[in-house]
């Protein structure tokens, strides 16, 4: 019998800096990949030589198209059974691919696995330990409460079932791994394991620190999913819970970077940015967070004057 073939697909735009480490993880893996494809969105400078320095991996550049053109075009040009996609400044772990294939072989029927991740800094350092939800059950209903599978590249996809979904929407400038896990998982079952699959890169670029972009492209895809509720009994209120959990989310998200500016470098004005970013994204979230962030504050400057 012959063993399932596994691609990568490292999508790059202008962040060549990280490339080096993705391709590194990429050929550490226990179980090799049988392609490695690196398809350069339209960067100002050309990575190729980068990828030239690994022997096996394959370079397309493409004009600049999005995330989402790109992951299609690594698609389209690989011919295995599974398929994963790395963004380059990320990692993966050695077990990777074994773990995928693990897990598949265990659920036969799955459009695609998935595993956990750690966040880690921009120099490498973890910065948390295993992020894992299980949403096994019901996992249609459980992403309309958030995007609890959360990193792609702990994602191993059937190929051809991923092709003929009709791939990753290129009209959506972010958020289109929870636009295709939604669609995939509201017709075919998905599993999720416990191991490490990947390590998410925290820096200044993160495509994810635009929290009104992010929560925009998150609600627009959200509700498109009203036209499907009806076929799931639960569905409507995890959907009602989505709502209020993206809104709060990047709330969070926003309120949490002020809290680090004025901690790290207290620039005030950009401290005031992200709350008043914070507050339109969810008055009620921000308010809520902020009561209690002025009382902890008053509490340590009375202690503190009280001695």
């Amino acid at each position: 019998m012959q063993k399932p073939s596994v691609s990568l697909v490292i999508t790059t735009f202008n962040d060549a800096q990280f490339l080096s480490s993705a391709l590194q993880s990429s050929f550490a893996q226990t179980h090799p990949f049988d392609e490695i494809i690196v398809v350069d969105d339209g960067s100002t400078i050309s990575p190729e030589a980068i990828v030239a320095e690994f022997q096996g991996a394959h370079f397309i550049r493409q004009k600049n198209a999005g995330l989402s053109s790109a992951r299609n075009t690594g698609l389209a040009a690989v011919t295995s059974d599974f398929v994963i996609f790395l963004d380059a400044d990320d990692l993966l772990l050695p077990t990777a691919v074994a773990e995928g294939l693990n897990s598949h072989n265990g659920h036969i029927n799955a459009a695609f696995v998935y595993g956990g991740y750690r966040i880690i800094s921009a120099d490498g350092n973890p910065l948390t330990d295993i992020i894992f939800n299980d949403i096994n059950s019901s996992p249609y209903s459980k992403l309309l409460i958030t995007n609890y599978i959360a990193m792609h590249a702990t994602v191993m996809y059937r190929r051809q079932l991923l092709a003929d979904v009709g791939g990753f929407d290129p009209g959506l400038p972010c958020c289109e791994d929870y636009d295709i896990y939604l669609r995939i998982a509201r017709l075919y079952p998905i599993f999720g394991h416990h191991s490490l699959i990947a390590e998410y890169r925290h820096h200044s670029s993160n495509m994810t620190r635009n929290y009104r972009k992010m929560l925009h492209w998150a609600l627009q895809i959200h509700l498109q999913q009203t036209a499907y509720l009806g076929e799931f009994p639960e569905a409507f209120d995890c959907w009602k819970a989505g709502q209020r959990n993206w809104r709060y989310f990047y709330a969070s998200e926003a309120f949490g970077s002020a809290l680090r500016e004025y901690h790290e470098q207290r620039r005030l004005l950009v401290v005031l940015r992200f709350l008043l970013m914070a507050m339109k994204l969810s008055l009620p979230y921000t308010c809520k967070r902020g009561c209690k962030v002025f009382s902890r504050f008053m509490l340590r400057a009375f202690f503190f004057n009280s001695k």
